[in-house]
C-alpha cells in the first residue's frame, strides 16, 4: 500500500492523536486531517477541520484519492459506506478481527468485497508493552483495503500476513 500512497491526497477522518498522519506523511502523502472532537491533538494543523465523517468529505474540493484510518469500531457499520463513497483509488482501515466476522456484516461481504485483507503477524501496543515487555492488546488486528476498479469495490478478498514491525507481507504457500 505505501508506494500507492506517495504523492496521493490522502483523507484520515477519525485523526485523533494523529499518529497515522505523521506516518503517512512520512510516505509522501498529502493528508488531510479531521475528528469530531474539537480536543482531538491532529486538528491542530492547516491541513485539518473539525468534522463528521458520517457526513462525507468535509471539503468543497476534489475528493481525497485515499482515505486511511483506524476507525471507532462502534461507528463503523454506518461510516464505511459512507468512506467508500467519497474515496477516488482506495480505503485502508486498521481494523480489529471480529469486526470482520460475517452475520451482521454480510453487507460488507456482498457489495463491497474487501481487495485485500493483511492481518498481523505482529500484537500491536495501542497502551504500550506490559510489565514483561510485551504487547498488552489481547485482541487480531488487520489492515483491510478496498481498491476501487471498473466494478467499484468489488475486491479480489486475497488474505495474507504483515509484519508491521518489518513491513514484510506473506501470502498462502510463502514462507
Amino acid at each position: 500500500l505505501r508506494p500507492e500512497l506517495a504523492g496521493s491526497r490522502v483523507w484520515e477522518p477519525y485523526a485523533g492523536g494523529g499518529a497515522f498522519c505523521r506516518a503517512l506523511v512520512g510516505h509522501g502523502a498529502y493528508v488531510f486531517a479531521s475528528d469530531i472532537d474539537p480536543a482531538a491533538p491532529a486538528l491542530g494543523g492547516p491541513m485539518s477541520c473539525l468534522a463528521d465523517a458520517s457526513k462525507g468529505w468535509p471539503l468543497d474540493c476534489a475528493r481525497p484519492d485515499w482515505i486511511v484510518s483506524n476507525p471507532p469500531f462502534s461507528t463503523l457499520d454506518e461510516h464505511l459506506p459512507v468512506l467508500l463513497d467519497n474515496a477516488q483509488a482506495g480505503v485502508a482501515m486498521l481494523l480489529i478481527g471480529q469486526w470482520l466476522a460475517p452475520g451482521a456484516r454480510d453487507w460488507l461481504w456482498d457489495t463491497a468485497t474487501p481487495d485485500e485483507t493483511l492481518w498481523l503477524r505482529e500484537r500491536v501496543a495501542f497502551e504500550g508493552p506490559g510489565r514483561d515487555g510485551k504487547s498488552t492488546d489481547a485482541r487480531e488486528y488487520a489492515w483491510v483495503i478496498w481498491r476501487r476498479n471498473a466494478e467499484g469495490w468489488h475486491g479480489r478478498g486475497l488474505v495474507g500476513r504483515l509484519s508491521w514491525q518489518t513491513g514484510r507481507t506473506w501470502r498462502r504457500g510463502e514462507a
